[in-house]
C-alpha cells in the first residue's frame, strides 16, 4: 500500500499507475493544428434512385444509403417514387413531386480524411410543416447499403458516448460484444490490427437530439448504420414555416490513422477548432459542501471549514469554496442517491441569515473566492413565480424555456449570484433532467419535461442553447461557470467546465461513474472545457490505498480538483492526501500530455 507520507510527486506516480494503468505520454499533435491531408470522400448517387454512396476511390465507406424525414401525419424516404435525385454542387437534390418537401444533402471537401455532411429540409407546401425527425443516413442490409469499416470484425473495437454526464455505459467494447451499438452524439470505430479510426460525429452545436447506431450482420463485413436526428419540439414536430427551410446541424465523417488515444485528441481538437472554442489550461481546485451534508449545510459550517481550509490548504493552492444545495428557500427531501429536490425560489433560508452577500464576502475576506449552486430551470411549490406565470411550468415545476421570458428570467438569476451577492464560481445542475424529464440511457427513448411548448420553431435543443446563453452572458468574464447534468455538445463554448459522470460515492460507485468517466472522455479535457470527474472524497468507506488511487486519477487527467469533506471530521492522514494532489497538475505540453489510458481497446 503506498504511504501516505510519500512527496507528491511519487505519490501521484505511485497511485496513479493503480488505476486504469494511466501514464502520461507526450503530445503528438498541436490543438491548433489540423490534418492536411488532401480531400478525397465524395458523396455520388446510386443507380438505385433516392439512394447515394459516401467514400473514396471505388470502395465507399457507407454505400446504398437513404435520407429520412418523419413529419406529424407522414414519412418521408428520398427513395419514394415521389423523389427525383438531381445532381448539385457538393450534392444531390431529392425534388418531391408532390411539392412538399425537398431534401438537399451536401458533402461539403475538406482537408482532411473525411467530409461534412449538410442536410436541409426545404418546405415546398403552401403551409407550415412539422418535423419530427431526420435520418440524414440510413445504410442498411434491407435495401442493400451499410457501413464497411475494417475486413474483421474481431479486431473492431467501439466507444460510445452518453446524452449527459455518463453512467458508467459509455466506453470502449468490442464489436462482436453486442449486435447493436447505441451512442449519443457521436461514434468512434477503432481497427485495433490496422491502426484506422472512424469517428462519426455532429461538427457544428446540435440543433437536434444526435444519435448513431451499429448492427452486425452476420457472414457480412458490412454494418448496419443509422444516424438519427429528433427534432422535436417537446411532443411536437419543429415547424418550418411556409418557403422556409430546417437545416440540420452539420455532420462529421474522420477517418485516421495511427493510435486510437490520438486519434481522438485530434477529433476533439477538430471540434474544438470548428466552434472556435477556448483551450482551457490549469483547472480551479476547490471545495465544496455537497457530499457530506446532502443538503443539510448551514452558513456556520461553511465558515467553520473555511477556517480549516485557511490554515491548511490556502498555501497548496486551493482557490474557490463553494455553497451547494441547502442554501436555498426551496429544497425538499427525496431518496438517494441525490436525496433532495430543490430549485427556486433563490433566497436564502434561516440557517444562512446574513443574505448570501454576506457570506461571498466572508468567504473572499478568507482569501477565496465564492461559489454557489443553482438549478436555473425548475421551481419549488409556492414559489412565487410559480404563482405569478402560471403558464412557464408543468406540475413539478420544471420550466418551458421556449418563452423568451424563461430565459430572460433564467438570466437574471445568474445575474443576480453573480453581479449582485457576488459570486466568481456557479454550478448549475439538472438542467437536462428539467428539459427531459428523465436521465441517462433512457434518453435513447424520446423523453420531455414540456410537451406542448410555447415556442414549437424551436426545437427542444435549439430552445435549451438559448436558456444556456443567457447563463453565460451573465458570467462569462465575471465567474467560472459548472455544467453539471448539462447536456453534452449543447454545453459546448458556454460552461468553463462539464461534470462528465454522475455523482460518485463508495468505491464501487467511483469505479463505475468516475474513473470509467474519465476514461471515455478524457480527450474533452481542455479542448472542450475542464472535465469535472466529480469531488475528491479521502474519507472512510475508503480505504486509504482506495482515497490516494482516486485522489492520483484525478490530478494526473487534469480535471478539476473540488474537495467535498467536512474537514472538522478529516483524520490528518486523509488530509495529506489532499495536499498531494494541489495544485492541478498542469503539463507543459497543454493539453496533449495529460494521463490517458493505455489500455483503451483492451
Amino acid at each position: 500500500m503506498p504511504d501516505s507520507s510519500l512527496p507528491r510527486r511519487t505519490f501521484l506516480k505511485t497511485g496513479g499507475a493503480a488505476l486504469l494503468s494511466a501514464v502520461i505520454r507526450p503530445g503528438i499533435w498541436p490543438a491548433s493544428a489540423m490534418p492536411q491531408e488532401e480531400a478525397r470522400f465524395v458523396l455520388r448517387p446510386d443507380p438505385r434512385s433516392g439512394f447515394f454512396s459516401i467514400g473514396s476511390g471505388s470502395r465507399p465507406l457507407i454505400h446504398r444509403a437513404f435520407a429520412r424525414v418523419e413529419f406529424e401525419d407522414e414519412t418521408c424516404n428520398s427513395y419514394d417514387d415521389r423523389y427525383k435525385a438531381l445532381a448539385v454542387k457538393n450534392g444531390l437534390l431529392f425534388r418531391d413531386a408532390r411539392r412538399k418537401c425537398d431534401i438537399l444533402l451536401e458533402a461539403l471537401g475538406q482537408s482532411f480524411d473525411g467530409t461534412i455532411l449538410k442536410l436541409t429540409v426545404k418546405n415546398a407546401s403552401g403551409t407550415s410543416l412539422k418535423i419530427k425527425q431526420i435520418w440524414p443516413v440510413l445504410a442498411l442490409n434491407e435495401n442493400g447499403g451499410g457501413l464497411t469499416f475494417a475486413a474483421a470484425k474481431e479486431n473492431v473495437r467501439i466507444l460510445t458516448d452518453e446524452w449527459e454526464r455518463c453512467y458508467g455505459n459509455g466506453g470502449v467494447r468490442p464489436l462482436l460484444s453486442s449486435q447493436r451499438h447505441e451512442s449519443a452524439w457521436d461514434i468512434h470505430c477503432f481497427d485495433a490490427a490496422g491502426g484506422r479510426s472512424l469517428s462519426l460525429s455532429y461538427l457544428d452545436i446540435p440543433n437536434a437530439k444526435l444519435s448513431f447506431s451499429l448492427e452486425n450482420r452476420a457472414s457480412k463485413e458490412e454494418l448496419d448504420l443509422i444516424i438519427a436526428a429528433d427534432t422535436r419540439a417537446g411532443d411536437r414536430g419543429v415547424r418550418v414555416p411556409t418557403s422556409g427551410s430546417f437545416v440540420l446541424g452539420t455532420l462529421l465523417i474522420l477517418v485516421g490513422q495511427g493510435d486510437p488515444t490520438d486519434a481522438l485528441v485530434k477529433y476533439a481538437a477538430l471540434i474544438a477548432m470548428a466552434n472556435h472554442l477556448e483551450y482551457r489550461r490549469a483547472a480551479p481546485t476547490g471545495w465544496v459542501d455537497w457530499y457530506f451534508a446532502k443538503g443539510n449545510i448551514s452558513g456556520q459550517d461553511i465558515l467553520d471549514n473555511v477556517e480549516i481550509i485557511a490554515r491548511e490548504l490556502k498555501d497548496f493552492g486551493l482557490e474557490y469554496i463553494q455553497i451547494d444545495s441547502g442554501w436555498q428557500l426551496g429544497i425538499e427531501t427525496s431518496p438517494p442517491p441525490h436525496n433532495v429536490v430543490a430549485g427556486g425560489p433563490w433566497t436564502p433560508n434561516s440557517k444562512f441569515p446574513h443574505g448570501m452577500k454576506w457570506f461571498a464576502e466572508k468567504i473572499r475576506a478568507a482569501g477565496f473566492k465564492p461559489g454557489l449552486w443553482i438549478r436555473p430551470f425548475q421551481a419549488v411549490k409556492g414559489a412565487p413565480e410559480r404563482a405569478e406565470h402560471p403558464e412557464w411550468f408543468n406540475a413539478d415545476g420544471q420550466m418551458d424555456i421556449s418563452f423568451p421570458a424563461v430565459r430572460d428570467h433564467v438570466g437574471e438569476i445568474t445575474r443576480t449570484v453573480v453581479q449582485k451577492w457576488g459570486y466568481e464560481y456557479v454550478k448549475y445542475d439538472f438542467v437536462a433532467y428539467d428539459l427531459f424529464k428523465e436521465w441517462g440511457p433512457k434518453l435513447f427513448g424520446h423523453h420531455t419535461a414540456i410537451p406542448e411548448p410555447h415556442d414549437a420553431s424551436l426545437t427542444s435543443l435549439q430552445a435549451y442553447r438559448k436558456c444556456m446563453e443567457a447563463m453565460w452572458n451573465e458570467t462569462k468574464g465575471k465567474a467560472r461557470l459548472l455544467s453539471c447534468n448539462g447536456v453534452m455538445p449543447l454545453t459546448l463554448g458556454l460552461a468553463d467546465a462539464f461534470r462528465i459522470g454522475d455523482d460518485v460515492g463508495d468505491w464501487e460507485r467511483t469505479l463505475r461513474m468516475g474513473v470509467r468517466s474519465i476514461a471515455a472522455r478524457y480527450y474533452m479535457h481542455g479542448h472542450y472545457w475542464w472535465n469535472d470527474p466529480d469531488c475528491l472524497l479521502v474519507r472512510e468507506p475508503f480505504t486509504l490505498e482506495q482515497a490516494q488511487m482516486w485522489a492520483s486519477l484525478i490530478a494526473q487527467t487534469g480535471g478539476i480538483v473540488f474537495i467535498s469533506e467536512d474537514l472538522r471530521k478529516l483524520p490528518p492522514e486523509r488530509l495529506s492526501i489532499i495536499k498531494k494532489v494541489l495544485p492541478v497538475y498542469a503539463p507543459h505540453s497543454f493539453p496533449n500530455s495529460y494521463a490517458r489510458p493505455v489500455d483503451f481497446l483492451e
